[in-house]
């Protein structure tokens, strides 16, 4: 998580207090401008210059062991008998609090009582860049204009994830009493992805709930929109009223979580990889660098050996995700070896393309949250770097039963497209629609008769004349739904004794369902609480 949503779980003292440990009086301000100063202070180059210049060496040697030794995870109170290093454990657990009274580290506590504590993401890569900036710059650039990066398979994780979301929107994804997902969703999911599921093969990270038969890229997305919270498991898979906020995020905010998530869920077994991980998010946009001399310089600094076996190692299991998440370009020359560079973020767009001949082209750069208005009324016939919907009647009629008038889609698309709508468009358009609607149900119940006769008399019975509202034929009457139960007493009286199930339209269907084998795994895990208190120093110390 990053640094405001800890902040936003403090009380207003607590910040207040955090504040004045940095020699801060924000005794004007309120809550929400507390959370923003802090937010914003904390993070500074600048103040994390002078912080280090404050600290003691009992903070220093903490901070460097969540920076070095275990960066970017979770340290638990109960390992701090096994500390070993300069100082004592009741030294580390001083600095520790000291850390913690500082707003640098927080603690999080399980529901049945375990506390650990952890430093922010954003808060680590700004305290990272600061241990690790003098290695970029002995990093030299690569200035070379005819560098071409590879084209073969452009991934974008922000598409993938907003495909996942579309996807568990408009189609019922039921889950069952295990927590899987029917096989053929999954099929379906992987299909719509652009990201490459071979170049996630060594990527390592925390699957919480997915199981480890499952596509990888799928796995993968399905983690980040639980971590996020952007889906819930229910009994079917659901996407929350969060997403809707997500959908209208600025795409270089939506990049920074997504980065943010998926450095929390990365996993690897060795830490010298965590940091050549962290690293790569240092890089300036734009500027190709090569990645055998970063792996090499970031040895140097650790001060351990490295040979080709790293650096491939490195290649699997970071790198290649990286580029198969749009997050980094990388292309191999023959001199050089292998080029990298950090990839911009691109503004949102807001025009598409509506042909004559019933395409849509959409930049991917199209407002997420408008794209998934369309999708409800188009069909998608190719995901590319310029997506392409068709128009279809099945999916005006798909539109319209989602909510939409006819007048809404037209409007839509005479609105954003860059091509003026042609008439004859329209017309098709309208053409599609007149029927719909035209036709309506009533929400009713059939009361099925073992005999003409029995009906008959039903239908003569005075106290059932209100309930009883039509036939199908001599022995099916249409009934009202309402008073259910009321009218099983008034048939017993009658001296019929009904049978009381229900046969639904979901009941007809299961009994000849056959249950489908592979099962795609999703399991629960316990969140942590962001503890509330400032920690008061021990007075032996």
């Amino acid at each position: 998580m990053r640094l405001l949503t800890y902040l936003e779980h403090l009380s207003p003292s607590t910040l207040k207090k955090i504040a004045e440990e940095h020699g801060k009086r924000l005794e004007d301000k309120r809550p929400d401008e507390l959370v923003n100063y802090l937010e914003h202070w904390l993070i500074q180059p600048s103040t994390i210059k002078i912080m280090i210049q404050q600290m003691t060496k009992q903070e220093k040697e903490v901070l460097s062991f969540f920076i070095y030794q275990i960066p970017n995870q979770m340290f638990y109170y109960r390992k701090l008998d096994r500390i070993s290093g300069t100082i004592s454990r009741e030294d580390f657990e001083y600095g520790i609090i000291k850390l913690r009274r500082k707003g640098i580290l927080f603690t999080l506590r399980r529901s049945w009582g375990e506390m650990a504590f952890i430093m922010p993401e954003d808060l680590f890569q700004a305290w990272h860049w600061f241990f690790f900036s003098d290695i970029l710059e002995k990093q030299k650039e690569i200035a070379i204009t005819n560098i071409y990066p590879d084209e073969k398979l452009v991934g974008n994780i922000e598409e993938d994830l907003f495909s996942v979301l579309t996807y568990i929107t408009l189609e019922e994804v039921p889950i069952t009493q295990k927590g899987t997902i029917h096989k053929r969703h999954i099929t379906k999911i992987a299909d719509l992805l652009m990201l490459d599921h071979h170049r996630l093969t060594h990527f390592p990270f925390k699957q919480k709930r997915c199981s480890n038969d499952s596509p990888r890229h799928v796995t993968v997305l399905l983690e980040l929109a639980f971590a996020i919270g952007l889906i819930e498991q229910v009994d079917v898979l659901i996407v929350t009223k969060k997403a809707d906020a997500w959908h209208q995020m600025e795409p270089l905010t939506k990049r920074k979580y997504l980065i943010s998530w998926v450095r929390s869920l990365f996993n690897a077994t060795d830490v010298f990889y965590y940091h050549i991980f962290y690293f790569l998010f240092h890089l300036p946009a734009d500027k190709w660098f090569s990645f055998s001399d970063i792996v090499h310089n970031l040895a140097q600094a650790f001060k351990r050996p490295i040979d080709k076996e790293n650096i491939d190692r490195a290649m699997m299991e970071i790198l290649l995700p990286l580029e198969g998440f749009g997050w980094i370009e990388k292309t191999d020359d023959q001199t050089l070896g292998c080029l990298i560079r950090r990839k911009e973020n691109k503004e949102e767009t807001y025009q598409i393309y509506a042909q004559p001949n019933y395409e849509i082209l959409v930049p991917q750069t199209f407002s997420h949250s408008l794209r998934l208005m369309m999708e409800r009324f188009t069909v998608l016939e190719k995901r590319d770097q310029m997506n392409r919907y068709r128009l279809s009647k099945e999916s005006i009629l798909k539109g319209l039963e989602n909510g939409m008038s006819i007048q809404d889609i037209i409007s839509f698309l005479e609105k954003y497209s860059v091509i003026p709508i042609a008439k004859n468009i329209k017309v098709t358009l309208t053409d599609w629609a007149k029927n719909y609607g035209t036709i309506t149900f009533m929400d009713v119940r059939i009361l099925t008769c073992q005999t003409e006769a029995i009906a008959a008399h039903l239908k003569k019975e005075p106290l059932l004349k209100d309930w009883i509202i039509g036939e199908i034929d001599s022995s099916h009457l249409i009934v009202r739904r309402e008073q259910f139960q009321e009218r099983l007493q008034t048939l017993f009286q009658l001296g019929y004794y009904p049978k009381k199930q229900l046969w639904s339209e979901e009941l007809l269907k299961n009994r000849d369902i056959v249950q489908e084998d592979q099962p795609f795994e999703l399991f629960r895990y316990n969140e942590y609480r962001v503890e509330n208190i400032f920690p008061t120093l021990p007075n032996s110390l």
